[in-house]
């Protein structure tokens, strides 16, 4: 009954993990909390690994790192508020903490996985030409490793991190523009790409992408900015009891609640509405196996579970056991 996506050729099951809901190398020694819910249903049998998102170049963020560079140092960062973690709701500043592409690649960690899964990369710079300049180099330094590895490899582009003080811009024009560098180097061509957004694309210029032949589909959504959430109707000051962010001296954080998860399946049905044929990951505020499902019906092909991991680590499993049933269900009838 495992379903899968095939993309480019390459065979993925259908539940992603949100990229760092399992660190940079998936092997649950990162985050102490995974081996100790283990026993309360936390595995992660059946899904498609997605690393940390890295950046080129080593990025402190806001978590502290222990000397190895990838796993934290502390087992509360502060970075992490989850105070609101028993109602579904988190709030992190991590800040893709880490020590860079070519660190991560140096331990071999990646190299020795014997199923195929997706890398995750942000680039980095204060305005869109120095992110494309940062985007290029990594790109080029990943065509060139990737030989390195036993299974093929996608990778998400993050272009929506609310939480490291970017100026974004225009979401589409540097989307469009990462497509043009990917499309300019052979070596990727067989790569599958997938652009983690936040509903800020909107379905109607998720639209307008749809035909470029280097898009493979779309992740919705990261988390969200606290200082956004009113834009799309979310009253942070209502949940939280505060009127600022608990994370405010880490710049506020981003959101992952239950709240997303209606704003999520709307902009699939509407994107599904507008001709969007790619394929699209359904994350954020999936909390029980019937939002996976009720997503699913919604028009996604699969689905991306993170903060459930931490809030809800007994649904896990049947999370993904519904998921895959849902599709099953939806592509025999």
């Amino acid at each position: 009954m495992k379903q899968t996506l095939t993309i480019r050729g390459i065979k993925f099951p259908i539940i992603f993990n949100a990229s760092g809901a399992r660190g940079f190398f998936g092997c649950g020694t990162e985050y102490w909390y995974q081996r100790l819910f283990f026993f309360f249903g936390l595995v992660w049998w059946w899904t498609t690994f997605v690393a940390k998102t890295t950046t080129r170049l080593e990025r402190r963020g806001h978590m502290p790192l222990k000397k190895d560079g990838y796993r934290p140092k502390k087992y509360f960062p502060e970075c992490i508020y989850l105070r609101q973690a028993y109602r579904g709701r988190i709030l992190n500043a991590v800040g893709l903490s880490g020590p860079g592409f070519d660190v991560l690649l140096d331990t071999g960690k990646w190299q020795k996985r014997t199923k195929p899964f997706f890398l995750s990369f942000m680039a980095m710079g204060g305005t869109i030409h120095e992110r494309l300049q940062d985007a290029e180099l990594f790109f080029e330094e990943l065509a060139y490793a990737q030989s390195e590895f036993k299974v093929p490899i996608g990778l998400q582009v993050n272009v929506s991190c609310p939480n490291t003080g970017q100026h974004m811009g225009s979401i589409q024009k540097e989307i469009e523009e990462i497509l043009e560098i990917i499309q300019r180097i052979p070596l990727l061509n067989t790569v599958p790409i997938l652009f983690k957004i936040h509903p800020f694309l909107t379905p109607a210029l998720a639209a307008k992408l749809n035909s470029h032949p280097r898009l493979d589909g779309w992740v919705m959504s990261n988390t969200i900015h606290w200082n956004d959430l009113a834009k799309l109707g979310i009253d942070a000051t209502k949940i939280f009891k505060q009127p600022k962010s608990p994370l405010w001296k880490f710049g506020g954080g981003g959101y992952s609640g239950p709240e997303v998860r209606a704003i999520v399946k709307k902009w699939i049905q509407n994107a599904r509405a507008l001709g969007v044929t790619k394929i699209i990951i359904a994350e954020n505020g999936i909390r029980t196996p019937w939002h996976a499902t009720e997503m699913i019906s919604a028009g996604c092909d699969g689905i991306g579970i993170g903060s459930m991991a931490i809030c809800r680590p007994f649904f896990v499993l049947p999370t993904i056991l519904a998921t895959h049933y849902a599709v099953w269900k939806k592509n025999n009838t």
